[in-house]
């Protein structure tokens, strides 16, 4: 490596980098750490020039963005963040493994040879499963309690709502339309039912809503044994990948 290209990696260690490696701590937690592959960047004097605003400043800004509502926990599977130079901006890629991020960019030919910000924040939020954990968290503290409070009153008693949130990963989509094709069948057909003192009383059987979701409409199963009722559901595939109360009702009604 060059002298020159010596200087200026030394002029970034001693400034603007120590600074850049305390932001995403402060963003992310102290055992994110945060390493830049110099010996790629080896013949390569404006790459290293530009790097501090085309690669961790960009970091920064995506960090940021991903954690303006979820914070900290957001960041809970990120452990390193790793940037490395190449050439071409035909080259450049994201990656994320292991708890890894790695930015690799053509530093020297930004803004093509880079990420923005914008896309490093889309890419975290798929990488990490922030939107699922966005609708979970919307689901836990905004709906979920509305509906379980609506079924306990249908009942005359505590039947809770066992949701597999892990069934969920990865499929946002189906968390976004749960609550519709979900709890709100479930208590539309539990009204079906509690028409009357003898369906109310039917009703008292029910100890149990077990939720799972799947990802294909072939998969869905809807039973009801042992005082548990089972819904599992492609919800993103909605309406043919749920079961509609009237569905739920029947099938009630052949188990009280």
């Amino acid at each position: 490596m060059g002298l020159e290209e010596r200087r200026a990696i030394k002029a970034a260690q001693d400034g603007w980098l120590p600074q850049k490696q305390a932001e995403i701590q402060d963003l992310c937690g102290a055992d994110v750490s945060f390493s830049i592959d110099w010996p790629s960047f080896d013949g390569d004097l404006q790459g290293i020039n530009w790097l501090e605003f085309n690669g961790p400043q960009q970091v920064c800004i995506a960090l940021r963005t991903v954690g303006a509502d979820l914070g900290r926990a957001a960041f809970g599977s990120l452990k390193k963040v790793v940037v490395r130079n190449v050439r071409e901006a035909e080259q450049k890629d994201l990656s994320f493994s292991d708890g890894v991020l790695t930015l690799t960019c053509a530093y020297a030919k930004s803004p093509s040879g880079r990420f923005s910000g914008g896309e490093i924040a889309e890419f975290l939020t798929r990488s990490l499963g922030l939107a699922e954990r966005r609708e979970l968290q919307a689901a836990v503290a905004g709906w979920l309690p509305q509906q379980q409070a609506e079924l306990n009153q249908l009942c005359g008693g505590d039947v809770p709502y066992d949701i597999d949130w892990a069934s969920f990963f990865g499929d946002s989509q189906g968390l976004n339309w749960l609550e519709y094709n979900g709890p709100q069948q479930v208590c539309n057909a539990f009204r079906t039912i509690a028409t009357d003192d003898l369906g109310r009383e039917a009703l008292r059987d029910v100890k149990k809503v077990l939720v799972r979701n799947v990802p294909e409409v072939e998969q869905k199963q809807l039973s009801f044994s042992e005082g548990v009722l089972t819904l599992t559901c492609a919800f993103a595939k909605s309406p043919g990948g749920r079961f509609a109360y009237g569905e739920i009702a029947e099938c009630l009604l052949k188990g009280l």
